[in-house]
């Protein structure tokens, strides 16, 4: 059914790549679906989605990869799934247990750590901060 719908894209080369990447990438994004939603219309439902968002998508991401296009096909199934999930009201199980660490921090470390991220370049340091602060990916 999927394929029918890269007729939506205007260019020949996007069709044939849109294609490829569906026939290649359908079964591996189906089973992390499955894996995380349970076997089933669920999963099916979330790998559609995931296809469309890259149709919707595909101008602004025509420049990348397909490696890059695989990890965006990913992060878009994982999200699409969570959100399924939480508008059932229900939550993973790694969402719902608070996360402690492994070993207690030590403030010495913390401030040699703290040390060494400000003596790093501002790009560094301002994605340690989306990624850590912001809990951005």
């Amino acid at each position: 059914m999927l394929p029918c719908c890269a007729l939506q894209l205007d260019r020949d080369d996007d069709r044939a790549r849109f294609t490829r990447l569906y026939k290649s990438h359908q079964r591996p994004l189906h089973r992390l679906a499955a894996r995380l939603l349970g076997p089933g219309p669920r999963a099916e439902d979330a790998v559609h989605d995931t296809f469309i968002k890259l149709i919707q998508n595909f101008a602004s991401l025509r420049t990348r990869s397909d490696a890059q296009l695989e990890r965006w096909l990913m992060v878009v199934l994982r999200n699409t799934a969570l959100d399924m999930l939480r508008k059932e009201g229900r939550e993973t199980e790694l969402e719902s247990q608070p996360w402690e660490p492994a070993i207690p921090p030590d403030q010495g470390e913390f401030e040699s750590l703290v040390m060494l991220i400000r003596t790093m370049p501002e790009e560094y340091r301002r994605v340690l901060e989306l990624r850590f602060v912001a809990e951005w990916s």
